[in-house]
């Protein structure tokens, strides 16, 4: 069984996304991504400890739910080798 094609996809725009705009194109595709892997689990992206435990602190903080403010002050802090760590990490649940 191959890898899913979200993971795949997710992936390929980390590869090919320009720094400025990388943080604003994949973070919503990720966030979707995590609800899903995480619902698997029986995990709800958005309660509790558990996904903070599954994603890793970093990612969890990458895709949780935010504001306006704090989504543009993060937008240059994750850099393309962490964004591919997301993804990999999302594979393993």
């Amino acid at each position: 069984m191959g890898r899913p094609a979200e993971l795949e996809e997710l992936e390929r725009l980390v590869r090919l996304q320009a720094a400025g705009t990388r943080f604003f194109a994949l973070r919503p595709r990720m966030r979707e991504v995590a609800v899903h892997r995480l619902a698997l689990r029986g995990v709800d992206l958005d309660r509790g400890e558990a996904a903070s435990r599954l994603l890793g602190p970093e990612l969890f903080a990458f895709v949780r739910d935010r504001g306006a403010n704090e989504t543009s002050r993060h937008a240059d802090a994750v850099e393309p080798a962490q964004l591919l760590q997301f993804v990999y990490r999302l594979e393993a649940l």
